[in-house]
């Protein structure tokens, strides 16, 4: 509630902030959870969430089944729609948003896909209503939703905000889900999977690229290991992230080489870079030709990977005994300088959705958001209208 203290050992819902303190709790909520600075919040109602899409002349969806979702006591949105492709209108739209029983597993977390296929058909009808290139059409929407609308924003600043948007396209906005795992006190509810959490936040925080994750249950590569041979190393589960952000990676950097000692160069070329160099020194001995980073264990082995993209030439090694949650690296002769940050790639970007649990814009269907976890359509037999 306003002026209430924060609690620091509380655990609650996301959500619920808003009803205990407000819009100004749930951002600074966000903030602190994900790092992320919010310039500014808008808290839209229902009535003020149908007259937006109505103003962009309503959107599109597709369904696999029809759905009738009856309005009882407890639950129902009253979303009364065949299979296929329909046009609504903003009451509808609502429904459509609303709904969450008797489709897919009747969870929240499977009612995410869906809203998400909702935002991308609403991009797209803004886009196409051409509202972003004409301040008048925004004026009118904004003082169309002005007594649904909640916004610590000035009109100024949110004809601002919509302007600044209206060189977008569809196929550039993405919509993707923080990674997630059960709440271990509490099976019924969720959480942020760390790592895997903090290092999407951190990249939307510093505008940089969302490092990506491995899909496969089990990913085998050959690493050497220490006074072994060869052999495969099973990265993890699916959704392990495949490198980290700079700063969850700290290392210490050792002189291996017999010649001039580059250490001090190399820890502040990272340093610089965001990594968390916790100091130099030398290598137990000398005469390192390749540069070599040690790690201790597979739980290390991201930050290793993460390490590794700094250097042009270097070979990872999985040593036992190793201080868990640091990597070593031991710079050999042939080490001059770091490699040139690399860019981020449009393969890269383009891969966030499908990394991350999401869609882009420009998606016409997404059935799986119709689907339950055991990949069949919920309560139905016939087969997919929409593909």
């Amino acid at each position: 509630m306003p002026g209430q203290p924060a609690d620091p050992y509380a655990v609650e819902r996301i959500n619920a902030t808003l009803a205990a303190g407000g819009p100004e709790c749930v951002r600074e909520t966000v903030e602190q959870q994900s790092g992320i600075y919010i310039s500014n919040v808008i808290e839209l109602n229902f009535s003020g969430f149908e007259r937006v899409i109505n103003d962009i002349g309503g959107v599109n969806v597709c369904l696999p089944f029809a759905i009738h979702n009856v309005i009882t006591a407890s639950e129902g949105s009253g979303l009364d729609l065949k299979a296929g492709r329909h046009h609504i209108n903003g009451k509808v739209a609502l429904e459509f948003w609303r709904t969450r029983y008797n489709v897919a597993d009747g969870s929240d977390i499977a009612r995410i896909s869906r809203d998400q296929y909702l935002m991308a058909q609403i991009v797209k009808g803004v886009l196409h209503s051409g509202m972003l290139r004409s301040p008048t059409k925004l004026v009118t929407v904004i003082g169309d939703v002005a007594d649904a609308m909640t916004t610590d924003a000035s009109n100024t600043e949110l004809l601002h905000i919509a302007t600044s948007l209206r060189g977008v396209s569809a196929r550039n906005v993405q919509f993707i889900t923080a990674p997630w795992v059960s709440y271990p006190y509490n099976p019924n509810e969720v959480e942020f999977a760390q790592p895997e959490a903090d290092a999407v936040f951190w990249a939307v925080a510093h505008d940089t690229a969302i490092p990506p994750i491995g899909k496969s249950r089990h990913h085998f590569r050959a690493e050497t290991v220490k006074g072994q041979k060869n052999g495969p190393i099973d990265a993890g589960p699916a959704g392990q992230l495949l490198r980290l952000n700079p700063e969850q990676v700290k290392v210490t950097v050792l002189n291996g080489a017999s010649g001039a000692d580059l250490s001090s160069a190399a820890a502040a070329g990272l340093t610089s870079r965001g990594f968390s160099v916790m100091g130099t020194g030398y290598a137990p001995s000398t005469g390192y030709r390749k540069s070599v980073i040690e790690y201790g264990s597979r739980a290390d082995l991201s930050a290793a990977r993460t390490l590794r993209g700094q250097f042009s030439s270097v070979k990872l090694s999985l040593v036992s005994g190793l201080a868990p949650g640091t990597v070593d690296v031991i710079l050999g002769s042939s080490f001059k300088k770091l490699t040139p940050p690399k860019p981020t790639t449009r393969a890269s970007i383009a891969a966030l959705a499908s990394n991350y649990g999401g869609i882009k814009a420009s998606v016409s269907c997404r059935n799986s958001a119709f689907y339950s976890s055991d990949g069949t359509l919920q309560g139905q037999s016939q087969s997919c209208r929409c593909s």
